[in-house]
């Protein structure tokens, strides 16, 4: 899979990520891993993407929202 990385999450493997995340349960309690969002809207059909547009719409408002506070931090 190739595409633009939309954001990198570094998380520590607890058991509520264990919840969250049961495809990465084999991970050893805190282990640090990253997961990786990428931009699949150039690969995929706009209607395969239709179930879940309020997720990704949530996400990118996070990254804006982020973005703009380390602008004032940094800034």
């Amino acid at each position: 899979i190739s595409g633009r990385i939309l954001q990198l999450e570094t998380v520590t493997q607890s058991e509520a990520m264990r919840r969250r995340y049961r495809f990465l349960s084999h991970f050893p309690l805190t282990t640090i891993f990253q997961l990786c969002e990428v931009d699949l809207s150039e690969m995929l059909p706009p209607e395969a993407l239709a179930p879940f547009m309020d997720e990704i719409k949530n996400r990118a408002n996070q990254r804006k929202q982020l973005a703009k506070k380390d602008r004032i931090v940094t800034g």
